[in-house]
């Protein structure tokens, strides 16, 4: 039997899950030396600039798994 899309997504999810937990220390190093200061940056805008920003990623990438959007649909979770 053929799996569903809530197992796969499950699966997905879980083996995602695993793929971080192996790989930690270098997703905190990255957040530390890359996201920390992009955060910093963004929230230094004028609101409408950071409103801007912000829909510009949303519509790039995808906010449930971080994959990248093609015609408004996440090639990742679709």
């Amino acid at each position: 039997m053929p799996e569903t899309l809530s197992q796969i997504r499950a699966r997905q999810y879980a083996e995602s899950t695993a793929l971080m937990d192996r790989h930690k220390a270098e997703i905190d190093a990255a957040f530390a030396t890359i996201v920390g200061p992009m955060l910093t940056a963004i929230a230094d805008l004028d609101d409408r600039s950071r409103e801007a920003f912000l829909r510009t990623i949303t519509q790039r990438w995808c906010i449930e798994c971080g994959g990248e959007r093609s015609g408004g649909r996440c090639r990742v979770c679709e």
